[in-house]
């Protein structure tokens, strides 16, 4: 597959949540007002840069996917492949931290053990 927009595929039995980068993310109204981010990321959502807003968007897409894929069974594993930066947060070996004005993922997603995120 040439994934450029989001897309859910079943592949070998697994739930696979693509997120290209080049995601539209103006065209996206997220499903939700009352998304459990942390206060960075509900700063974004009325931020007039347009990064911070599209972080705010992207993670609101995520949000509303998992959501979605979970509705029947909520301890769903789902695979998530993305191509942005993961806010906040410092990883071995990389010297540089990113924040959403880069355009990132939200560092919570890590924290859900029915998630496996590669980036």
């Amino acid at each position: 597959h040439f994934i450029t927009q989001p897309k859910t595929l079943q592949i070998d039995d697994q739930t696979v949540i693509f997120l290209p980068y080049i995601l539209n993310r103006s065209e996206y109204t997220p499903q939700s007002e009352s998304y459990s981010f942390e206060t960075s990321l509900d700063i974004a959502k009325d931020s007039t840069q347009s990064q911070m807003k599209a972080s705010y968007l992207l993670n609101a897409y995520l949000a509303d996917t998992i959501q979605t894929q979970r509705k029947s069974d909520p301890n769903k594993d789902l695979i998530v492949i993305h191509h942005y930066y993961t806010a906040n947060i410092r990883f071995p070996g990389i010297k540089a931290m990113f924040s959403y004005r880069d355009l990132a993922v939200s560092p919570h997603w890590m924290d859900d053990d029915h998630l496996r995120i590669i980036s």
